[in-house]
């Protein structure tokens, strides 16, 4: 009879030994994993300058829009409904150094949503080669690029990643690439920079974006090129799904963005430690927001906009102190406070040499081990304006700058100025009539103080105003557009240097740590700028910032 005592120990053996190897599986997987996170990073660094260079912005009236030139001498597709808009016409083409030249609408399908252009100007392009859609298996790696919004012209077009979800019966692609209106017609890249989609239309979730299939605008081209209209027989059955393969490939992540995820869970243990949570009171509303802790003093960086005065944080530990603040530095809407604690505290490494470069796969970091999000680089470092115009809220009574009307509630009104009152200067500046009143106002931005020198019954006065925000005219189709129905930062521009991704923050998740594949903090979350866009404060200068508030301190 065998010993009840060996048995057991046998049995335990052999558990220990299943532990073992899968514990070594799991590293193995873990290393094969990072190995080809790796490899994809280099390909979309290697890939990123020709998908810069060959995409384009279409002047679309309102909305913008995108394309791709896709030949030397200048065919450039985009999407139907693009050229739709264009009724036509011939349009203006940006190209990425700015250059504008002029396109003419050529073929379209109206339902399968893909067209084509050529622009006029006699020159050689650089453009991208056409892929093949049919090639594509299940989680395979993709960037799209396009101009999200409207075209800006002091950033160029924004880069996004995701991973390839199926076709519809129809041929649309799905892919896990963040769309925005201004996409509209954008190119859809695999690894080696070809065009496999063109951007066509989204749906509620942020992970439903669709794009035409290149293999049907292949089959296409000569209806294309010689400006025919078409459509094809069946419409588009957006439920019905075609599995898309899950063959092995070298650009496949296992589980997409989520997967991409696991990539950063290694590296963000540590950092994890140093993420706290910060609650304070706003004018009376109770605002929430991540916090990075920055040295073992117990100094935590923040966004300074979503920080009131009396706060207080939770540590990784759950314990919960009551917080000041040493100083703010509102240009790049940072706040310093500081925790006292008899607990050892983990700030994070602070490296100010790190590497920022569109293209890097990149993650942020929340509290504990957690990984909140997977994303890409999207735009290297850049000052980001104010884009809201600046409004004294006066109609003039003629070409001279005399006010005729002065509008209820607004910066004018508070100000003090009346109907009758005549501008003389602007900041000092002389005002002889309502235009170049207007051409100083275009440099000022809303929030901001001017001094006027106002002439009302025979006597100068000087007259501060702080100057309004322009009113947007309502957009019955932003309105109704999925892609409006999400929360934004409040500030969410008018940084000095900031770098763009396309991890969908959520807005108390500002203040959180961005690291690269190896685990290294790169920058800091601070802005939520819209679905597809957040901004990050590269480390540099978060150091910079701190230090120049501690010395002040």
């Amino acid at each position: 009879m065998k010993s009840p005592i060996l048995m057991n120990v046998k049995f335990l053996l052999v558990i220990f030994c299943a532990l073992v190897l899968n514990h070594a599986n799991a590293q193995i997987s873990s290393f094969d994993n990072q190995k080809k996170a790796k490899s994809i990073q280099k390909k979309i660094l290697k890939a990123y300058e020709k998908m810069l260079q060959s995409t384009v912005d279409i002047g679309v009236p309102e909305t913008g829009a995108s394309g791709v030139l896709i030949s030397e001498d200048g065919y450039i597709l985009t999407a139907a409904h693009v050229i739709a808009a264009l009724e036509g016409k011939d349009s203006e083409i940006r190209l990425n150094d700015g250059t504008k030249v002029t396109a003419t609408c050529l073929g379209k399908n109206t339902n399968a949503d893909y067209g084509l252009l050529k622009i006029k100007e006699k020159g050689k392009w650089v453009y991208a080669d056409l892929g093949s859609s049919s090639d594509l298996v299940m989680n395979e790696a993709c960037v799209m690029l396009g101009h999200p919004e409207v075209y800006d012209p002091d950033r160029p077009a924004v880069a996004r990643i995701g991973f390839y979800k199926g076709i519809t019966s129809h041929g649309y692609l799905k892919t896990s690439c963040i769309m925005m209106p201004g996409d509209s017609g954008g190119p859809l890249f695999d690894l080696k920079g070809r065009v496999i989609g063109i951007c066509s239309y989204i749906k509620d979730g942020i992970n439903e974006n669709y794009y035409p299939a290149i293999d049907k605008v292949k089959e296409n081209w000569e209806r294309l090129e010689y400006a025919e209209t078409f459509y094809d027989e069946r419409q588009p059955d957006e439920a019905s799904f075609i599995n898309a393969s899950i063959e092995s490939s070298p650009d496949v992540f296992k589980g997409g963005k989520e997967g991409l995820k696991s990539m950063f869970q290694e590296g963000s243990k540590e950092i994890g430690e140093s993420v706290v949570k910060i609650e304070s009171i706003i004018d009376g509303n109770k605002l929430e927001v991540y916090g990075t802790l920055i040295d073992s003093k117990g100094y935590i960086i923040s966004k300074s906009s979503r920080v009131g005065e009396k706060l207080k944080c939770q540590l990784n530990s759950g314990v919960s102190l009551i917080a000041k603040v040493i100083g703010r530095d509102e240009s790049n809407d940072l706040v310093i406070i500081q925790v006292e604690t008899n607990e050892v505290l983990k700030p994070i490494a602070l490296n100010k040499n790190m590497n920022i470069q569109v293209g890097q796969l990149l993650g942020t970091v929340g509290q504990g081990k957690q990984v909140l999000y997977a994303g890409l680089l999207s735009v290297k470092p850049r000052e980001v304006l104010n884009k809201d115009r600046a409004y004294f809220g006066v109609e003039f009574a003629s070409s001279k700058p005399i006010i005729g009307e002065v509008f209820d509630g607004e910066a004018a009104e508070v100000a003090g100025l009346v109907a009758g009152d005549e501008i003389l200067k602007f900041d000092k500046k002389d005002v002889e009539n309502r235009q170049i009143f207007y051409s100083i106002q275009k440099t000022k931005r809303p929030g901001q103080k001017v001094v006027l020198t106002v002439l009302r019954n025979g006597e100068e006065n000087q007259i501060e105003v702080t100057l309004g925000k322009a009113p947007i005219k309502p957009s019955e189709w932003k309105e109704n557009h999925p892609a409006f129905d999400t929360e934004e930062s409040k500030r969410k521009d008018d940084f000095p240097n900031v770098f763009t991704h396309d991890m969908s923050l959520m807005l108390d998740e500002c203040g959180t740590p961005v690291i690269d594949l190896d685990g290294q903090v790169i920058g800091i979350n601070i802005a939520r700028k819209n679905r597809v866009s957040a901004f990050a404060i590269p480390i540099a200068d978060v150091l910079a910032s701190v230090e120049n508030i501690l010395d002040k301190h």
